[in-house]
Parts: structure tokens; sequence; C-alpha cells
């Protein structure tokens, strides 16, 4: 027992005292009332009794003679100059415009993308590990990496990988490794072969932070979030606004310049909780809370917004605006004047299934469709 104790103390830096001191410290007491007399250095930012740390692996005479005050053993300092360990510094974003080494506030969505009122092509990941569905992350990651060559091919102006197969998904707190893993693997593969084309994740369900970390990791620029303010009951179950905790993250894992375009009124879930708040209440509260862009939807997968809440929130919106679903090279042209830019799925798909395999020629009319209406937009546009 002496000896475990002993190493402990070591460990904890606690100077013990002789074996035969505490025989007399404690003589004459019960075993259960004895009282362990230790020589402690101050406390240390986290509480804790115990030597201070080096910062940066800098080692100074006053650390050693620290040390032996507390330890009891005599340390000799090192020779020559202080150690001066190299300190990593997350990178400036590309979009930033930031000092290398700097963190910089997110990037303006809308300057990431070569054109204006982007289409951004989604790619439905296969069932993560775990999901009923799954085969093998190799053939997941070769199958995204296809579908977007289809969209490069095309001209999509960029891409979001979304684990949309998981389903019935799970919230992000009952969420496990394996999903950020899967989601890395496939978001990477996709970003290299993207190059400048921007790339965004998102992880259902309501797995904001874990969407962040995938995209600092695989290089991606861009995240969509659900449940970013007003608590609301999903498919999927509560949704819990999460704006404050994952503004937190995004600044403490230096993620400070990866935008973050939030849904609001999320689709498929019941909004009966904020019934007495317009549309355009939750828009201003989105931008209040520090969403870079907001997402306007329609009801259910594949149905788009009505012209009514793209005023709404056009009207009040201080962030850009994207519509979110329903989408069509039909409907883009009237879609056009609202907003910013568009994701789009399932029309992109065969048959308009967002379950269904990516359709070339769907998606290159899509593409004809934005640059179509673009140069309407610009023609209506009074001259400078």
């Amino acid at each position: 027992m002496r000896v475990q104790a002993e190493a402990y103390a070591s460990q904890q830096h606690i100077h013990m005292p002789s074996q035969r001191h505490m025989q007399q410290t404690w003589r004459g007491r019960p075993t259960g009332a004895m009282e362990e007399r230790v020589t402690m250095s101050s406390r240390n930012d986290n509480g804790r009794e115990g030597l201070r740390q080096a910062p940066y692996g800098k080692i100074d005479e006053e650390m050693v003679k620290e040390s032996a005050s507390v330890t009891g053993r005599t340390v000799e300092p090192p020779s020559g100059p202080p150690v001066n360990l190299p300190v990593r510094r997350p990178a400036a974003a590309p979009h930033s415009g930031a000092e290398p080494g700097a963190r910089s506030m997110p990037a303006d969505v809308r300057a990431l993308f070569e054109k204006p009122r982007p289409v951004i092509a989604m790619i439905h990941t296969g069932p993560s590990p775990g999901v009923p569905g799954f085969v093998c992350v190799d053939s997941a990651v070769d199958r995204a990496v296809a579908e977007a060559e289809v969209y490069l091919g095309a001209g999509v102006d960029g891409i979001l990988v979304e684990n949309m197969h998981d389903f019935p998904c799970v919230h992000e707190r009952e969420m496990g490794p394996e999903v950020a893993a899967f989601m890395t693997r496939v978001a990477h593969a996709v970003k290299r072969r993207a190059g400048r084309v921007p790339v965004g994740v998102q992880v259902l369900f309501q797995g904001n932070r874990t969407a962040l970390a995938v995209a600092l990791a695989a290089g991606c620029d861009f995240i969509r979030a659900e449940g970013w303010t007003h608590a609301h009951v999903a498919d999927k179950g509560i949704a819990d606004a999460s704006a404050g905790t994952t503004v937190r993250y995004r600044h403490q894992i230096g993620a400070d310049h990866i935008p973050v375009l939030a849904d609001v009124r999320k689709k498929h879930a019941a909004h009966a909780w904020t019934a007495d708040l317009s549309l355009a209440d939750l828009a201003r509260g989105m931008a209040l809370h520090r969403a870079d862009a907001v997402v306007v939807t329609g009801g259910h997968t594949g149905e788009p917004p009505t012209p009514a809440d793209l005023e709404a929130v056009r009207s009040v919106a201080e962030v850009p605006l994207f519509v979110g679903s329903g989408a069509t090279p039909e409907n883009l042209r009237a879609l056009f004047p609202w907003v910013d830019g568009f994701i789009v799925g399932s029309a992109l798909k065969e048959g308009g299934r967002w379950n269904a395999p990516v359709c070339s020629e769907r998606v290159e009319r899509m593409v004809a469709a934005a640059e179509q209406a673009r140069a309407a937009h610009q023609a209506a546009l009074p001259p400078n």
C-alpha cells in the first residue's frame, strides 16, 4: 500500500511524509480517523492543487525551485536557453482575407461562390456504419465521389453532403463517433474532387457540432444546421435551440471561418410551440443568434416555400436567404428575385425522388435554368 501511495503521490506532485513521521503524527488515532498531512503547491487554473505547467514547453529556474519545494527532490535546470515548442494555430479561411494564423469571422456565404445565386447540389450519403443498410465505407465514398463527378461536370456551383440515408435518425447526443468518422471520409473525398467548388456538410439529426468538426477536418467550406433557434418537435424528436452551444463550439475548435446556413421553421416538424410567432419573427431571431444565412423550405422534402414565406423572410432578413427544398427548373426563375441561392436534392434525382440515383440530364437542366434566370435577372436590372 505504501508503494502504491508513493507512486500516486509522485504522479500528483505530492510530498509524502516519511513512514516514521506518519506513525508519530497518527499514533493513538483510529485508522478511519487518520488525516493525511501533505505539502502542496498553490492552486492552478483548474482549481486543483499541483505544479503549474510550463507554457509551451518553457522551463525556467523558478519552476525548478518550485518543483524542489513541492516534491522534495532537487532537479538540475536544463542547460542552454529555454526550449520553445512550436504552437500550431488554425489557418485562416481561404475566403476570409484574414492574416495567416489568425482566427477569422465567418465568410459571407455569397462570397464563397463564383456566381450569384448559386445552385448547391445535394449528395445523400449511404447509411453510416451501424445504420441498417450500411454495406461498406469505401463503396459509400466511391458513390459520393461519382455523384460529385456528375454535378461538377454539369457545372453546379456548390455541393452539400448530408447523411440523409441514416433514417431513422438519432439526435446528436445519441450519435456514435462512427458517424463523424464516416462523414469525414466522405466529405474529404468529395472536397478533394471538388477543388475550389465550395462543399458543405449537414449531419442529421441536429448534429450541428458534428457537422462543424467534419467540415473542419475535411477542409469543407460551410455547414447547414437545423434547430438553430426556437425549439420544435421534429419527426425525429425534440429539437432544442442550439445556436449558443454551436457558436461556442465553432470558436473552441478554431472553425470561426466556417459559415452556418440555418433552417428557419424546419420541415418535417410541428411548430405549435412557436405558433404565436410569424415566420418573419423567427427569421429575425436567426440573424440575432449569428446564423450566417437563413434557409427557407416547404413543409416536406421536395416542396417549395410559398412566395409569401419568401417575401416575409426577405423583408426582415439581415443575412443571405437560401431556398432549401422544392426548387426545380420550372420554378427557378420565379424564385430568383427573392433569394441568394438554392439547395437542390430531389429535382436532381431520377423521378424527382431524393433517394434515387443522380440523373445527369436533370442536373444539366437545373444548371441551364439557373444560367437563364441569372441572365434574365441581370437584364432586368437598371443600368449603372
